[in-house]
This record gives C-alpha cells, structure tokens and sequence, in this order.
C-alpha cells in the first residue's frame, strides 16, 4: 500500500487535505475551551464558569407610581393649594414676641380683698393699664412665684440703733432664707456715711455673714442713704426691684434734701419698703389696723396710719416713700421689738411673702425718653369688686 501511494504522490495529497479537513473542528474546539478556562482563571472564578441566568421580561410594562404626599386636614378650615401661596409666606410670630411690642415698663402690682387678703389667679384680662389717662395694651404678664427680684437692704446704724442691733440682725438673717434662686441681694449699712457690706449676692450664707458688719454708732444721713439705695439697686438684673429702708430717726447730716430723696423715689419704678422704729403713744396703739398680709391678724405692729406720736421717726417721709411706689409702710415699737425677738422678724417676712404674690405687668410706653409718666392700674374682674390694687404712681 505505501509502495502504491509512493508511486502516485498525487494520492497522498488528496489524503492529507482530507484529514486536515476532519481534524480542524476539534482542533478548533480545544483551543476554544483552553482560553475559556484561561479566561476564567484570569477574572477570579475557580471551575466552570455558571451559564448566565436571564431575567424573564414581565407579560406588560410597569408604571412608576410615586407615593401621595401626606396632607394634614384641619376641620373647618379651608386651606389654599400649595399653587396658591404666596411666595415666602410663614405663621406669623405670636403678638406678644413681636420686636416692638416688648414692654418698655414694667409695673409691679399689689392686689388685696378689704381684708389685706392677697389675690391670687388674676390674668391680663383683669388688669386695664391707664398711662396719662389712656389704656395700654399689656404685653408683659408674670406672677411673684416666677419673677425673680433685686432686692436692696437699706439699714440704720446710727447711734441710736445700738440697742436694737441684735433685733436687726436676727430679722436679717431670717429674711435671707427667703431668698430664690435667680434673686440677687445686697446689703448696706448706712449712718452719716454709706456702707457696702454685701453686693449683690444669691448666697444666703453670704447676706448672713455680712450682717455681722452692723456696727451702731454715728449720726444719720437718711436722705443720702436713699439715693444711695435707688442708685446700687438700678444696677440689679432683675427686672423686678425693691428696697427694704429700716431706720430710727430722723436726718441728721444728709448733703442731699427731703425733696432729693422723695423726687427720686417718685420717679423710679422700685418699690421701697419702710419699717420705722419708734415710741408709739397709748393713743395711736388703741388705732391699730390688720396687718396686711397676714390674713387680718393683729399684731405688735401695723401699716401706719393717722398722725400719732411717733417719737423721733419720720414716718412721714417713711409713709410717703412706700405710699409712692406701691409698696408698704410698717412701724415698730421700740418696746415691742425690745421684748420680743419676733416682731421685727415678722415685719420683714410680710414684706419676704408680699413680694411673691404680686403681679408684674408691661406694656409699651407711647412716649419716649426718660419722662416720667402718671400710671394707674385698675382691675375689671367680676366676681372681685371693690379690691384694692397698690402700684408705682408714676414711672420715670
């Protein structure tokens, strides 16, 4: 046979054409599966690579449907399409935050039955505001319980204080623990000079270790004292102000006038209360009144009232200072407050329980500048007719 096809060539071109035709697919075909495999190891699959799985197309198109807005419906109250709205338009802030209608005074008012009971419960609505005959809108209102105060200590430490210093002192230390969180202090000590023994402070440690400075002795600058009083306590924070004027005897060495010290009383919105302490005659004991705040009980002392002989005190500048600024008056007996240890306590712990019932109210002033302004304050409540309101006669 190889001798045959060595004999004819052309035969065994034809044979080899015919197996290179046979062999070329599987040739094909194992070259094909050796680069597969080289590409699966390349791009990280270990084996054969998975047959891609084909997502079967839904029978009809689905449509986006975006989720409705949630809309808040008010009853009764037609409310415009957001197409409607104006362009920035907001909920108005409420009146009485408004820029402008912050009070540019503040009063602080003094509400009692005929009785000295105290009235609590009062709203804005019961109040009118009178300022040179007009009503005003109010747009501060607070409570006693919520309005923290400046409060001043105003104490004589003249000569003639010397044997009731130890009554002063433990009616000073039991005032000071009745002091808040948010009310400031101080205490001064005054004679023919001007003491500072306590700036303001919410320490009633503080306040107490300060009366220990009391020291009697001296003549009495009660006019300058005053001033000297209006003066520290308008650097207080608080909004609420008060001065508590203990005192003897009459002005002795004041470089300042009567006149000085009632013009400024008069024209600032504090309220000064005054204790005075003295000889009452058996006439004016019998014209005792309630002690005011103290649910009608009597008492060895009183808010003065009448002329009766009141020894060296001047009640009249004393009566007229806390008359003015709607605050109170109280005198003492030397005796009572010499044979009791209580009385003179009592007196400032009415003046500690006043402070707490009372109303603060603003309202915005229509005139401008430091004048001063003839303000009265009345109340239209129904079920309380007859009341008696005490307050500043006047604003500066």
């Amino acid at each position: 046979m190889r001798q045959s096809i060595d004999k004819h060539p052309g035969v065994l071109l034809c044979l080899l054409l015919l197996s290179h035709l046979l062999l070329a697919p599987s040739l094909s075909s194992a070259q094909d599966t050796d680069d597969q495999t080289r590409g699966l190891q390349l791009d990280g699959w270990q084996g054969t690579r998975p047959a891609p799985q084909q997502t079967p197309r839904p029978s009809s198109p689905q449509r986006y449907a975006p989720a409705r807005p949630q809309v808040l419906e008010l009853p009764s109250v037609s409310q415009p399409s957001m197409q409607t709205l104006p362009r920035q338009q907001g909920i108005p802030p409420p009146h009485l935050q408004k820029r402008t209608s912050r009070p540019t005074q503040l009063l602080t008012v003094t509400v009692t039955d005929q009785n000295g009971q105290y009235i609590n419960g009062l709203t804005p609505e019961d109040f009118i505001i009178y300022e040179g005959g007009q009503s005003q809108l109010i747009t501060y209102f607070n409570t006693g319980q919520q309005e923290p105060v400046s409060l001043g200590l105003l104490v004589d430490m003249s000569e003639s204080m010397h044997g009731k210093r130890r009554r002063a002192v433990l009616a000073l230390r039991s005032f000071a623990q009745a002091i808040k969180p948010g009310d400031e202090v101080f205490l001064l000590g005054f004679n023919h000079q001007l003491t500072i023994l306590q700036d303001f402070t919410d320490s009633p440690s503080l306040l107490t270790q300060a009366t220990a400075g009391l020291q009697p002795g001296g003549e009495t600058a009660l006019y300058d004292a005053v001033l000297g009083g209006l003066q520290r306590i308008q650097r207080g924070q608080r909004q609420k102000k008060a001065l508590i004027l203990m005192s003897d005897g009459l002005d002795t060495s004041s470089t300042a006038s009567r006149e000085d010290a009632f013009r400024a009383a008069r024209e600032t919105n504090i309220l000064i209360y005054t204790i005075g302490i003295g000889n009452l005659s058996q006439g004016a004991r019998s014209q005792r009144m309630p002690m005011w705040g103290m649910g009608g009980m009597g008492g060895p002392f009183m808010p003065s009232r009448g002329r009766p002989n009141f020894g060296s005190v001047d009640v009249d500048l004393l009566q007229s200072l806390s008359d003015t600024t709607g605050a109170q008056h109280f005198f003492l007996s030397t005796k009572d407050i010499l044979g009791s240890h209580t009385v003179l306590e009592q007196a400032t712990q009415t003046i500690a329980h006043e402070l707490r019932q009372q109303y603060s109210i603003g309202y915005l002033s229509p005139l401008k500048g430091d004048v001063y302004r003839d303000v009265q304050v009345e109340t239209r409540h129904p079920q309380h007719r007859g009341l008696i309101v005490r307050t500043h006669k006047g604003t500066g």
